[in-house]
């Protein structure tokens, strides 16, 4: 199995701080994060590093960050820790289910959001190399994101 990062960077140090485990997707296995060990960590430093993903608490890209490497999905924002996640306008359960409000695709890979887990109900694509706040309708809605279009 090989080793990929969802990576979350820190406002002091804005250093890797969580490798998360994911199948090969050689093998056929999906690229899922398994993200028990993923965190999202507050106030974010800067834009997002080039080939990545961020998805942001806040609008404007900022606030908690979650910073995925390109080709990776997460079926269940749920699944990503987030203590300091407290605004979201559907709820605040100590994930970033339901938190995003802005993000940046920074990959050359098209992403998708979805306002459901496992990749459901309508989904908001994300091209390569854009960024966008969410508009007011769909802001804290996020609970999956999925690699490679909708």
């Amino acid at each position: 199995m090989k080793s990929l990062s969802v990576a979350v960077r820190m406002l002091v140090c804005a250093v890797w701080l969580v490798g998360c485990a994911v199948s090969d997707p050689a093998s056929g296995d999906s690229n899922d994060v398994a993200s028990e060990e993923a965190v999202a960590v507050p106030d974010a430093v800067g834009p997002c590093t080039p080939g990545d993903v961020c998805l942001y608490q806040n609008g404007q890209q900022t606030g908690a960050l979650v910073e995925v490497s390109a080709g990776i999905s997460i079926p269940d924002l749920a699944d990503i820790k987030c203590p300091g996640c407290k605004n979201g306008v559907n709820g605040n359960n100590g994930t970033f289910d339901n938190q995003m409000s802005s993000w940046q695709n920074a990959s050359n890979i098209d992403y998708c959001w979805f306002p459901n887990p496992k990749f459901g109900g309508a989904p908001h694509l994300m091209k390569a190399h854009t960024q966008n706040t969410v508009p007011a309708e769909y802001n804290d809605h996020a609970s999956s994101l999925k690699s490679g279009g909708c």
